[in-house]
């Protein structure tokens, strides 16, 4: 799935994530680097999530989203 539905820029977040384990916070400020623009959480977040609707769907399942709890 990864090889070849994935865009060049997503294999690098798939595996700099998932594979070398980076945590999305040193993966924005590298990317700060490359762009001279820092990325926001939501916008990190977004990408994992479309990587990981492209796997689910690859595999016939449905992705596992996280659980909001209602505010107090």
């Amino acid at each position: 799935v990864v090889d070849t539905q994935f865009t060049d820029a997503q294999k690098d977040f798939y595996f700099d994530h998932f594979g070398m384990q980076k945590q999305m916070k040193e993966m924005r400020q590298a990317e700060a680097k490359q762009t001279g623009k820092l990325p926001t959480n939501s916008a990190m977040t977004n990408r994992k999530n479309k990587m990981l609707d492209k796997v689910a769907k690859a595999l016939g399942v449905k992705r596992v989203k996280r659980h909001k709890y209602p505010k107090k």
